[in-house]
């Protein structure tokens, strides 16, 4: 329990003060945009799937999971290093 909530809690953490400073200290303006606001969805999403997995007897939710945690680490590193 306590490591499926801090998945949600500290990556949401790290991924927002990284936005905010590289947005910050580039000049750029502090706003979102589809794809961050997406990647911030996907770690909310990932986060409560794994919450909920742990507490029902479904396999097929750890790997939705895993699959969530999967496109958010694709789209985080593609959205903020290739565009």
């Amino acid at each position: 329990g306590l490591h499926a909530l801090t998945i949600g809690a500290i990556t949401t953490m790290v991924m927002g003060v990284s936005i905010r400073g590289g947005k910050g200290h580039s000049g750029r303006e502090l706003t979102t945009d589809t794809k961050t606001n997406l990647t911030f969805i996907l770690i909310t999403s990932t986060a409560v799937t794994r919450v909920i997995s742990s507490l029902l007897p479904f396999d097929w939710l750890l790997q939705l999971s895993a699959i969530l945690w999967f496109c958010h680490s694709w789209l985080s590193s593609s959205s903020l290093f290739l565009f």
